[in-house]
């Protein structure tokens, strides 16, 4: 009788499980890690390496995200008072709260994107898409094809669309947002759009010729270079691969400064991340108190699954001389921000995906390469170059007094064979920001 009755319980769990999760679904594709799940769109496939990109962002699953819908994770206010930004009541177009341009490179069609963009904004008191205040009184919001055609929709992709634009919106809120959507995640397309990105970063608030052309007959950057005002944020990658390098002229636009994720396994990296040529974003986990009065900083610990490493492939930048734990390959990551899905932010995403709909609580250092492109944009400092701005990081790092004033030094923790100590280190690089300083 007891072996019917387990019998019996069995099947109904299965037949649960396989109502919740129907075979070939997205949410059945994940991993669950911890109290996280790891969509489909953001597994690694050691195949792919120079071939295909993953997203890095993951999906807290908490009782509670579960079972209520509604703002769960972190809004905008919370974490711009705990890494010491003003509120967003207390923002004024042209005196603060960002400029120019920031662009998003993704991949696929995102049709509700300017609807989504709106709710979050309207929910949290930011500008809308078509509100002209952004980028010297402009549209807040462009969606830019980088192959001129509306591709298919993937609806675990455009939570990371939806990631990325709203928190770039959330940390540089009069900036222009550009939406730069590649056709797949195939290598040839997504650089196709960081091409097209940096083009419409230099080009700012006009539209621009997608036209592009490199010596060797790749697409690539447009020859002749403007005065750029802006970051590109990329929080895709791939496994590192032998000519990675070959790549990296994608991410020499001059006024343009590249943002991109490490990735969200411990003690691994990803390109375009590794690349000396980005701010590579790494990971934390953030510890706050939440209050009626107010949010505040109590400490930052080195996210488990944040990548980091040193490049097998990229050799020592010149800003990272002196730092002797690096030795001659690039180290990562150079800045880190909350990445934790425990302690991450909300989203909103209007299309249904993993059985929700609407509203997400997320992390991945797909949050962090979105958050520090908008907190380098509102900075108000615009680098000839991604080299300009971490030469900057880097002699901020390096001056003592600078560097306990402008970033949290983070000490505690780990992520896989790595621990965080004083200093830099492969854990959370130099650490997170304090406010907009040394940025």
């Amino acid at each position: 009788m007891k072996r019917r009755k387990i019998i019996i319980t069995s099947f109904l769990l299965v037949l649960a499980l396989g109502f919740l999760c129907p075979a070939g679904s997205i949410w059945a594709q994940g991993l669950r890690r911890g109290t996280y799940f790891i969509p489909e769109s953001s597994v690694e496939h050691a195949e792919d390496a120079g071939k295909r990109v993953h997203t890095n962002y993951l999906l807290s699953e908490r009782p509670e995200t579960v079972t209520v819908l509604g703002p769960l994770g972190l809004p905008p206010d919370a974490l711009r008072a705990i890494y010491g930004l003003p509120l967003t009541k207390d923002l004024v177009p042209g005196v603060n709260g960002g400029s120019g341009t920031i662009a998003i490179v993704a991949a696929y069609d995102y049709p509700s994107a300017a609807a989504d963009f709106d709710t979050f904004s309207e929910k949290f008191g930011l500008p809308l898409s078509t509100d002209n205040v952004c980028n010297g009184a402009h549209p807040c919001l462009r969606v830019v094809h980088a192959s001129n055609l509306q591709t298919t929709t993937n609806c675990s992709w455009n939570v990371e669309e939806a990631l990325d634009m709203e928190w770039a919106h959330a940390m540089a809120p009069y900036a222009q947002i550009v939406l730069v959507l590649a056709a797949s995640g195939n290598m040839p397309d997504v650089f196709e759009a960081v091409a097209v990105a940096g083009n419409e970063v230099v080009c700012g608030k006009m539209s621009c010729d997608s036209t592009f052309r490199l010596d060797d007959g790749k697409l690539g950057a447009i020859s002749g270079e403007g005065a750029g005002e802006g970051e590109i944020s990329i929080s895709w990658g791939g496994p590192e691969f032998a000519g990675e390098a070959d790549y990296d002229g994608y991410f020499s636009k001059l006024g343009v400064v590249y943002v991109a994720a490490i990735g969200d396994v411990g003690g691994k990296i990803d390109y375009p991340g590794s690349s000396p040529y980005v701010v590579s974003a790494g990971g934390t986990s953030l510890h706050f108190t939440g209050t009626a009065s107010g949010w505040a900083f109590s400490s930052e610990t080195a996210w488990a699954d944040g990548g980091g490493g040193k490049s097998a492939y990229e050799p020592r930048p010149a800003y990272q001389d002196g730092i002797s734990v690096v030795g001659s390959a690039r180290g990562t990551p150079d800045l880190s921000f909350d990445a934790d899905p425990n302690s991450g932010p909300i989203i909103y995403d209007s299309n249904a995906c993993y059985g929700r709909v609407g509203w997400f609580d997320v992390g991945g250092t797909s949050a962090a390469a979105p958050a520090l492109a908008g907190i380098l944009n509102s900075s108000g400092r615009f680098y000839s170059s991604t080299a300009n701005a971490l030469d900057m990081i880097y002699a901020a790092y390096k001056t003592a007094s600078m560097y306990s004033a402008d970033y949290h030094d983070i000490t505690v923790g780990s992520s896989g064979p790595y621990s965080a100590g004083p200093g830099w280190d492969f854990t959370t690089g130099v650490g997170s920001p304090v406010t907009y300083s040394g940025k």
